[in-house]
């Protein structure tokens, strides 16, 4: 049982303490890897995804420095087949990191856009795996466990949206992205999967403690970042999610899914947003809770995700809400007679 010690009315688990005060390492096991290649990847990815496609990465004193651009894929009616990361790796090759709950959609519609004489796309199914080091102290852990990257990290931390990579003796090419997904500094260290167990022991003997599902769950909630699988899904459009505003490029041309964003966002008729509700001291409500209008008594939403949060020393939650209830706004809990919760733009506090 994870130990855990009082922080106002919150209880907070000895790990998330780890992860926002010291460092802390979890593997993501839910993440998944396609790489995409051919004559023209690049080209053909632009008609499908919704960001742009990163620039060649460049190389110098055996580092390599790229971007790591966040990506949506989304069917014709601007509905989310899966949120992800994209990144350029060497002689035109490209990796999408993303969940494992937006893999079968993805190659599906790889399987159908993706002309095999211009790019082909694989899973690499059990190659790599992605460890993440939160908190302020994961940095010093990684050049501890790691010496070689002193110098690169020292050079160029990786900021948000971007990656460095290196060839090390102990663990191979190791990949190093800076993520703003959780409420903490995190690095993501990807690398070959046979060699992610030697790392990850090093990180742990030189700090880094583990971090269970729950407060990584935790900490993702209070950055305010949407979980596919959790809190979006084939069903919901990308503008009710917020991450829009990350994932689009309206600079490039044309993709899946476009004219249908553009014409719901700019015209502002969503029905419904992805937001925070602040719910006091209420227990965690489950996924599927119907959300009431506190004025009204009318159903206006419900919650995809809960949590204790002892960032916020409440109970915090993620939901689908109408558009009637504005941020500010108040909705009730379950019931029209139920616990009254506040409601927030998504990183708003």
């Amino acid at each position: 049982m994870t130990q855990q010690v009082e922080r106002g009315e919150i209880r907070v688990p000895s790990d998330y303490r780890d992860a926002v005060d010291g460092a802390a390492l979890a593997e993501r096991r839910e993440r998944r890897f396609v790489e995409v290649e051919g004559r023209a990847p690049d080209q053909m990815l632009l008609g499908i995804l919704t960001s742009r496609v990163p620039a060649p990465p460049e190389e110098a004193g055996g580092l390599l420095r790229g971007e790591a651009v966040p990506s949506a894929i989304l069917t014709a009616k601007g509905k989310v087949i899966s949120d992800l990361r994209l990144l350029r790796q060497e002689e035109g090759r490209f990796l999408l990191d993303l969940p494992a709950a937006g893999l079968e959609g993805t190659l599906e519609n790889f399987e159908r856009f993706l002309p095999p004489r211009m790019a082909r796309a694989r899973e690499r199914k059990g190659e790599l795996t992605l460890l993440s080091l939160v908190g302020p102290r994961g940095p010093g852990v990684l050049t501890r466990a790691v010496p070689v990257v002193g110098d690169a990290l020292e050079e160029s931390l990786p900021r948000e949206g971007s990656f460095v990579a290196l060839e090390t003796e102990a663990f191979g090419r190791l990949w190093i992205l800076s993520s703003g997904e959780l409420a903490a500094p995190t690095l993501d260290l990807l690398l070959a999967a046979d060699r992610a167990p030697a790392l990850r022991e090093r990180l742990q003997e030189e700090g880094a403690r583990p971090l269970g599902q729950e407060a990584l769950g935790t900490l993702r909630m209070e950055a305010g970042t949407p979980a596919y699988g959790v809190d979006m899904d084939r069903d919901t459009l990308l503008v009710e999610t917020g991450i829009h505003e990350t994932v689009m490029d309206d600079t490039k041309g044309c993709f899946t899914g476009q004219e249908f964003v553009v014409r719901v966002r700019d015209r502002g008729k969503v029905a419904r947003h992805l937001r925070w509700i602040f719910l006091g001291d209420v227990p965690p409500p489950e996924s599927g809770t119907e959300l009431y209008d506190a004025q009204g008594g009318k159903a206006v939403g419900r919650i995809t995700s809960a949590c204790p949060s002892p960032r916020f020393g409440e109970t915090l939650a993620m939901g689908y809400v109408h558009r009637s209830v504005e941020p500010g706004g108040r909705v009730r809990l379950g019931s029209p007679e139920g616990a009254e919760g506040l409601v927030r733009e998504l990183g708003d506090r």
